[in-house]
């Protein structure tokens, strides 16, 4: 049996949230599956998500911090995991150290491919196993988030965890939130602000992923959000997020990765410069983020 925060116990027996909202009389005989000590339950109520309302049934878990379903039980076992490179502080934030020795278009060895087709290959071994180690902690604390979202992890929300992460990039530490964006508009918006205002970050951009042959080269391009809104002068801000591909290598694996599939959802950790176009006599621009990707350790599918 799946087991999550989404059950309770009351006395032997396992119970779905769904099944708690029919039997509001035992909402005082709750302990949690994991460690076995007494939880208090919330009725399921709406959550909003982006610009859509979905109905989702939440708790309010009060257990211990090491428990294997508590929010801080998972981040305490991914420091463990990962080693030095993501540690808590005395005041329960998580910061991960993105702190690389080189920038990551640093290049190191450079290959001309294919005379027609001239191409550039980046190859740094070193950088590509800290990339690995990097991308592999990302994954996993993007998997606590979406499952926190679903309501299978307890004691706390999507913006309680986001406040206990901090990433450490180079000699800057920001929040999590300031790191890693998704493909909403909003985020995408406050993402495009970010970049504008801090020249040459390293961010995680989430979301679904299409392959696209620019001139030769390859791009991994986001998809674009459905925009309906206008700005004060009647202009709708369309976000735009592409990254170039400089690893030959990287190219034939994305080839096979997306053969057959239009989309693939995932992320990419990746420097953005960031530019708003404006097309004359179009009643719309783009906030067009831009990066380039050096390294397979860079992108990570979910």
């Amino acid at each position: 049996m799946n087991i999550s925060m989404s059950s309770a116990l009351v006395g032997d027996t396992i119970m779905t949230l769904q099944q708690l909202d029919e039997r509001p009389d035992l909402k005082d005989s709750l302990q949690c599956v994991g460690c076995g000590n007494r939880i208090s339950y919330v009725k399921s109520h709406r959550l909003r998500d982006g610009t859509l309302k979905r109905s989702c049934l939440r708790a309010t878990w009060q257990h211990s911090d090491d428990c294997e379903f508590n929010i801080l039980g998972n981040l305490r076992q991914l420091v463990e995991d990962t080693g030095d490179g993501f540690t808590e502080n005395d005041v329960g934030e998580f910061l991960l150290q993105i702190d690389l020795n080189q920038p990551m278009e640093h290049k190191v060895n450079v290959t001309i491919a294919q005379p027609k087709k001239a191409r550039l290959i980046f190859s740094n071994p070193q950088q590509d196993k800290q990339l690995d180690r990097y991308i592999t902690t990302i994954k996993r604390i993007i998997e606590i988030n979406n499952k926190i979202e679903k309501g299978d992890v307890g004691d706390g929300d999507d913006d309680t965890f986001r406040r206990k992460i901090r990433v450490q990039i180079a000699d800057r530490i920001v929040r999590w939130d300031q790191f890693h964006y998704r493909e909403g508009l909003d985020e995408l918006k406050k993402c495009f602000r970010y970049g504008k205002q801090h020249k040459d970050s390293i961010v995680c951009i989430e979301g679904n992923f299409h392959l696209r042959e620019d001139k030769e080269f390859y791009r991994l391009e986001l998809e674009k959000p459905l925009v309906r809104d206008r700005n004060a002068k009647g202009i709708r801000e369309i976000p735009s997020v592409s990254f170039l591909i400089r690893n030959e290598v990287m190219i034939e694996k994305l080839l096979k990765n997306f053969k057959g599939e239009y989309q693939k959802r995932g992320a990419v950790l990746a420097t953005i410069r960031c530019a708003k176009f404006h097309l004359k006599g179009k009643d719309y621009c783009f906030l067009d983020m831009r990066g380039e990707i050096f390294s397979r350790n860079q992108v990570l599918f979910m």
